[in-house]
């Protein structure tokens, strides 16, 4: 090869002028197999959501070429290779968004690769490139004297691949190691609580941190269960890939005459990153269940403590049915008492009458000088009783009706209550 060619599609903008404008114009504007548009679709536009859980890996019919650079037929044995793929891989990033509580993002990358035997050429077309490699290649220009920098990738068909698979290991550590701090944290609070509450604000306010415990938890779950999900796609995608690799290899003319050392970055990358993975895929698998089990032992934590609280407010209401025993027992005391006074009343109540009415002088009692007693009754009498009975009268009657009216308002009350069942009643 004389040449590599990098293209990038690092905007959502750019990818979505390319959709617009037909897919089969893309496909051959990259002369890309058509199954490659379902890589594209997994980035998305801006007004889609992208699907994080899709994972591919294509790889093209092995192809030998004649010296005129056209196509012939049998095993690419002793002729030149057009080695084609493109597959997607998974990875974290730091996002940036300060009012976001986690700061790792899992993140794609599409890379698509086809040798061009007779043209001389390697194409290479990275989609949506991650900030390792971008980083990698701006260095690789700036170190490079030679007009054409991307000449240093042009060692092998599989450099673009190692360029990829090297950037592709930056951020994992990084990101076990964020994870590693919060389930840990999270356990911390889940085994040493803090949690006395002294009065009814404070138990709510540690009931209401118990919640929010649980939801870290479960927001941690689900990131790690995605990132698991991630890994194990990224393991299968790096296992083809090494598979097409050693084919490629196995049928490779240069490596039979002893040039093995070109295929070597490559599968040393792959070596490394899927052990790297597998040992990244263990790590999350213990944190996802230890998080469950925090989860677990925070949910005991809450029920030990509905518990002590429903014991609290059994205790409470026998201290209440008791005060509301005793205040029984002072009332029907006092009634006793009151029913005591009522009776020595009424036992006084005649002769109180009785002297209070002889006192107003209506009536006067002389005795006879033949041994007899005369009661005589004065004039104003007759007026003390004709005020009396009229105004005695008029009270009762006022009284009567009072009672009278306020029965009826009772009774329309308890008729809707009694026909209405959502309240108790008996309905129609």
């Amino acid at each position: 090869m004389t040449g590599v060619k990098l293209r990038f599609l690092k905007s959502e903008e750019k990818l979505s002028v390319y959709l617009e404008n037909g897919i089969a114009q893309l496909l051959e504007k990259f002369d890309a197999p058509p199954e490659f548009a379902d890589l594209l679709n997994v980035f998305g536009v801006r007004d889609k959501n992208r699907d994080e859980g899709f994972g591919c890996f294509w790889s093209g019919e092995l192809k030998r070429c004649n010296s005129t650079g056209l196509a012939s037929t049998g095993p690419p044995s002793t002729e030149q290779l057009q080695p084609s793929c493109f597959y997607l891989l998974k990875h974290p990033e730091l996002h940036g968004r300060a009012r976001s509580k986690m700061p790792w993002t899992i993140r794609q990358v599409g890379v698509y690769q086809r040798a061009q035997s007779a043209s001389s050429s390697n194409l290479c077309l990275f989609i949506e490139p991650s900030k390792g490699i971008r980083d990698r290649l701006e260095t690789l220009f700036e170190d490079s004297n030679s007009e054409e920098p991307t000449s240093i990738l042009d060692q092998h068909w599989s450099s673009p691949h190692s360029l990829a698979l090297s950037a592709f290991r930056d951020n994992w550590r990084a990101y076990t190691n964020y994870w590693e701090n919060t389930v840990t944290a999270l356990a911390v609070d889940a085994l040493f609580p803090e949690l006395e509450a002294f009065n009814e604000d404070e138990d709510f306010a540690q009931s209401k941190l118990l919640f929010e415990r649980i939801q870290d938890c479960q927001a941690a779950g689900d990131s790690l269960l995605r990132a698991r999900h991630a890994i194990e796609i990224n393991l299968n995608v790096l296992n083809k890939l090494s598979a097409f690799v050693q084919e490629v290899k196995r049928y490779d003319i240069n490596v039979a005459t002893g040039n093995q050392n070109a295929y070597s970055p490559c599968e040393a990358y792959l070596r490394e990153c899927i052990s790297e993975q597998e040992f990244t895929l263990a790590t999350i698998t213990m944190m996802f269940k230890r998080t469950k089990r925090v989860i677990v032992t925070i949910r005991e934590m809450a029920n030990f403590r509905e518990l002590h609280a429903l014991r609290r407010l059994g205790k409470l209401s026998r201290n209440e049915a008791e005060e509301t025993s005793k205040l029984t027992q002072q009332t029907i005391r006092e009634t006793q008492i009151m029913k005591s006074i009522t009776i020595l009343a009424l036992l006084f109540l005649p002769a109180s009458f009785v002297a209070a009415f002889l006192a107003m002088d209506y009536i006067s009692v002389v005795k006879l000088s033949s041994g007899f007693m005369r009661i005589s009754v004065k004039p104003e009498m007759l007026l003390y009783l004709a005020i009396t009975i009229p105004l005695t009268t008029v009270t009762m009657g006022g009284w009567l009706l009072w009672e009278s009216r306020k029965s009826v308002r009772r009774l329309f009350r308890q008729r809707p209550a009694e026909q209405d069942p959502e309240k108790g009643g008996r309905g129609p």
